[in-house]
């Protein structure tokens, strides 16, 4: 390994986060000196310029002008006229774009042209084909048109190279893959739910790949917005899947614990290759919806048929989440730290809670599981475990003393007593906040 394959090897640790760069200056005795805040936003602010401000403004006014315009001589200019203020303006719009590029790269006025362009020609080609043969029947027409339309961007951007170019790239592709399924089905995606839900899942994770390959590249601005719709639509396909298997006449749910399973799976390698804690989240989250749905179709029924089976899974979970929150704390993950403690104390004593109202032996071991919250919480320096700790506590004591002592003693006395207890045990958690977690440096 040369030297350059040595440092492009070490910057791409550092930006995947396997290496600190306060690693390498404790290694190297070197030190990194901050960039100010000042700097920063000055840097970010000198990216979007006024002139790009002005371009955006100008097109969006543009866009609406030529809505407008075209609303209100709609009905008077005939089919020729409809296809050329959509079609054809759309096609000249990008052929004067892709000439001010190839003039001037950097200049952003060409952008904003095949930006306008973009939005016109999906439009004016359903345009084109309404006016040309008003009684199509089949969606093949449609997929055609934009299947060419995909092309035709595929080939400018191989040209120009140019994120909005990409986007419309993607974007009339995508509109190309339904529009095929759709044409052979010969039927709307509402009589193939799991056929588009499938589909939408196969969109979504492309969308992730592309983002996951456009970074450090000239398509980097397109990354956000890939993996927000690709997220989006993985996890929307998975949630109408469920609703159909739930609420429509199929009532097994296996084809969403697949789902949930290959989208689990993906996450994981991904978040392998990638190391983000967004990414580490989704895969959590993932991971939990497959146990539950797994779990419901395993026992053939829902969380109001067999709660006790779901309270038991819902205490395990929140334990497993308490234990990936400790293991976390050192590591790239330690961003969400405090939120998988909060729902790990929030599902275990919850779930546990549940089970008090007809179990004895749950109202005398819930208390033990509380202490366990709080000896947890001093452990691992954890205020969000101590508040919830105490929560359950109270409310264990209120339910304890309503049924047990409401009568007996008089439920304002009871009250009162109750009252006193809440304080005391107020004044002792803010004590061990002080003395055990405060006056520590609390860990992430």
């Amino acid at each position: 390994m040369n030297k350059d394959e040595l440092l492009a090897e070490l910057v791409n640790k550092i930006n995947t986060g396997e290496i600190s760069k306060s690693e390498i200056a404790n290694r190297f005795g070197l030190a990194f000196s901050a960039r100010p805040e000042s700097v920063e936003k000055l840097k970010k602010f000198s990216s979007f310029s006024l002139t790009k401000l002005l371009y955006v403004l100008g097109a969006i006014i543009a866009v609406v002008g030529m809505v407008l315009f075209a609303y209100r001589i709609w009905d008077y200019i005939g089919s020729f006229g409809r296809i050329a203020i959509t079609l054809g303006l759309g096609l000249l719009l990008t052929a004067i774009g892709s000439f001010l590029y190839k003039r001037n790269p950097q200049e952003a006025i060409g952008t904003v042209f095949h930006f306008i362009g973009g939005l016109l020609i999906p439009g004016g080609a359903v345009v084109a084909l309404n006016e040309l043969n008003p009684d199509v029947s089949t969606f093949w027409p449609f997929a055609f048109a934009f299947g060419v339309i995909f092309l035709f961007y595929l080939f400018i951007n191989y040209i120009h190279k140019n994120a909005i170019l990409t986007f419309f790239t993607i974007a009339n592709g995508t509109a190309f893959v339904y529009l095929a399924v759709m044409a052979i089905t010969g039927d709307m995606p509402g009589n193939y739910t799991n056929l588009y839900a499938y589909l939408t899942m196969l969109i979504g994770a492309c969308y992730i790949l592309l983002a996951y390959s456009f970074r450090g590249t000239w398509n980097g601005k397109l990354v956000p917005a890939l993996n927000f719709f690709g997220f989006v639509g993985v996890q929307c396909a998975v949630f109408a899947q469920y609703l159909n298997s739930s609420g429509g006449g199929n009532n097994s749910v296996w084809p969403v614990i697949f789902s949930l399973g290959l989208i689990f799976i993906f996450y994981l390698f991904l978040n392998y290759r990638l190391k983000h804690p967004g990414l580490t989240f989704i895969t959590i989250v993932n991971g939990t919806a497959f146990l539950y749905v797994l779990v419901q179709e395993l026992i053939g029924g829902s969380y109001y048929a067999n709660g006790e089976i779901y309270a038991y899974l819902t205490m395990v979970i929140g334990m497993v989440y308490l234990l990936l929150s400790y293991s976390f704390r050192d590591g790239w993950n330690n961003k969400l730290v405090d939120i998988l403690n909060f729902f790990g104390i929030t599902g275990l004593l919850g779930a546990a809670f549940s089970q008090i109202y007809d179990s004895l032996l749950w109202q005398l071991f819930f208390p033990i599981l509380v202490i366990g919250g709080f000896v947890f919480s001093i452990y691992i320096k954890s205020r969000v475990v101590l508040i919830i700790s105490t929560l359950f506590l109270l409310a264990y004591i209120a339910y304890i003393t309503s049924e047990y002592f409401a009568d007996s003693v008089g439920w304002p006395i009871s009250l009162v007593i109750l009252g006193f207890i809440f304080i005391g045990l107020g004044y002792v958690s803010i004590n061990i906040n002080k003395k055990y977690i405060s006056n520590e440096a609390i860990r992430p």
